[in-house]
């Protein structure tokens, strides 16, 4: 029944009423226990979520909804992940809020969090790159420096994504182990540094 129930929900028009559409991604998110042991459901939904946060009326309720599916099943989800970052670097281009961007981060950050530690680190080096970058351009504009390729221009926007990374970042380490978010921690810190100066 669910599975039948799910194909009805996956194949809803475009042009179906806001809320239809709304309560039918918050019903895929709700099923992700039932996606887990279901996985060859897994394609087919990701494809109608990320088609739902190209729309803003629904876009948060999809990232939430896709960050769901993401902490259930984060072990089918790590073949994606590559997917989940190019989505993450194209975030602000989608007509979609910061807390539906906020969403996505930890979904990809969960997922990230189950690969082995050489990855996590490369990952996260990613994940924070596209954080801080807007955040050094940020400083300097306001020493007078254009500001090309920054949607959001609240530093806030992006400390609130740096923050998100690293509070989903959670790997197994054992005791005696260096974290392998360490070395990125310390690559990131002079941009955090710098931004609490700026705006203290």
């Amino acid at each position: 029944i669910v599975q039948e129930v799910l194909n009805v929900v996956l194949r809803i028009p475009a042009e179906t009423h806001i809320m239809v559409r709304y309560i039918g991604i918050q019903l895929v998110g709700e099923l992700c226990k039932w996606i887990e042991k279901h996985p060859q459901a897994l394609e087919p939904v990701l494809q109608f979520l990320l088609a739902g946060l190209q729309n803003s009326d629904v876009s948060t309720v999809a990232a939430k909804a896709l960050q769901r599916i993401c902490e259930q099943c984060n072990e089918q989800m790590t073949s994606h992940l590559d997917g989940l970052i190019q989505v993450l670097r194209a975030v602000d281009t989608f007509n979609v809020t910061n807390d539906a961007a906020l969403e996505l981060i930890k979904g990809t950050v969960i997922i990230l969090s189950q690969l082995p530690h050489a990855q996590i680190t490369t990952g996260m080096r990613q994940m924070c790159a596209m954080q801080a970058e807007p955040l050094m351009k940020i400083i300097a504009e306001e020493a007078g420096t254009p500001i090309p390729g920054v949607p959001q221009r609240d530093p806030a926007v992006w400390l609130d994504r740096l923050a998100a990374v690293f509070r989903s970042c959670s790997p197994k380490v054992k005791h005696g182990k260096v974290h392998p978010c360490q070395s990125v921690i310390m690559e990131t810190w002079p941009v955090l540094s710098s931004t609490c100066e700026k705006y203290q």
